[in-house]
């Protein structure tokens, strides 16, 4: 089984990415001033935006869909119909502890957004919270996720249904997770690049050099996915390879700066003070590590595909 394993891991990165950046790249190149096809190359709100119909954004959206078309497509060609199946009735394994689905949901968006604003609040000696705040944002803040866990949370069907789970056969669960950590950012580095180089702006980001995009694509994203990765897998692990306990986790993190409208009238801004969010993960996941070790990130033993 491990030649069929390794045969599977292969086909499974080959058709992830020729899907994906088959998608990206006319975005990229028109980024780059290399071609054209005739559409804008947008990465704007594709979810409330005006520019959310758009050409370019429909591709964004497709591309992100390679996990998901290659975990099905290689699952079903080398184990076939009924191993589809299975790796399906993950995406609906819901029957976890509370606790597992308070993890799943709040941890990040705690750790990045809210006990950072806490802490920029009391060294600004203020105190912007309200109920106003509370009753615009989280409202807001929930829609998205809900649209997330339906259009990138699937995700998971690939990086953790499938590659996860068989990486984890022959290695710890950490090592495991620190190689899905580069792939998944290997793999978005044409939408990264794309992204950097015209801007995005429900993120505030402006448009960026060739160099500092190259910097952001390739080692800055790379950082909150090394702390972010093994956590899921954590996640993973504990509730038996739940697909859709780690798509919870996943949008989370994608949905976290909805809640920076909680601030109210105050100048906080998540992305600067992600510094700050970033070293709480670190302290998280060395208390993971610490407590439940590297083979299995879990009490329970790690889920494994063989």
């Amino acid at each position: 089984m491990a030649s069929v394993r390794k045969k599977e891991i292969l086909w499974f990165l080959g058709v992830t990415f020729g899907f994906s950046y088959a998608l990206w790249l006319p975005s990229l190149l028109m980024a780059l001033d290399v071609a054209d096809f005739g559409f804008a190359p947008v990465h704007g709100d594709w979810l409330y935006g005006p520019e959310r119909f758009e050409l370019g954004n429909l591709l964004r959206f497709l591309g992100g869909l390679g996990p998901v078309v290659a975990a099905i497509t290689v699952t079903w060609a080398f184990r076939g119909q009924g191993a589809v199946g299975e790796l399906l009735r993950r995406v609906v394994q819901l029957r976890q502890p509370f606790s597992q689905y308070l993890i799943a949901i709040f941890l990040v968006p705690v750790c990045l957004v809210i006990v950072p604003m806490i802490v920029w609040m009391i060294q600004h000696g203020t105190w912007t919270i309200t109920w106003r705040s509370v009753a615009e944002t989280i409202p807001y803040w929930l829609s998205v996720y809900v649209v997330y866990v339906v259009f990138i949370g699937c995700e998971q069907i690939g990086w953790c249904g499938f590659l996860l789970s068989r990486l984890q056969a022959k290695s710890s669960a950490l090592l495991a997770a620190l190689i899905v950590a580069v792939v998944w950012n290997l793999w978005h580095f044409p939408y990264y690049i794309t992204a950097s180089l015209l801007g995005t702006p429900e993120l505030g980001i402006p448009p960026m050099h060739m160099e500092r995009a190259l910097i952001s694509a390739l080692i800055i994203s790379l950082i909150p996915l090394v702390l972010f990765v093994p956590l899921m897998t954590w996640v993973y692990n504990s509730s038996r390879g739940s697909i859709a306990m780690v798509m919870l986790f996943h949008v989370s993190l994608n949905a976290a700066r909805r809640l920076e409208g909680l601030a109210g009238e105050s100048d906080f801004d998540a992305r600067r003070a992600l510094s700050i969010g970033l070293l709480i993960l670190l302290g998280v996941l060395i208390g993971v590590i610490w407590r439940y070790g590297r083979r299995n990130l879990s009490t329970r033993e790690r889920f494994v595909i063989d």
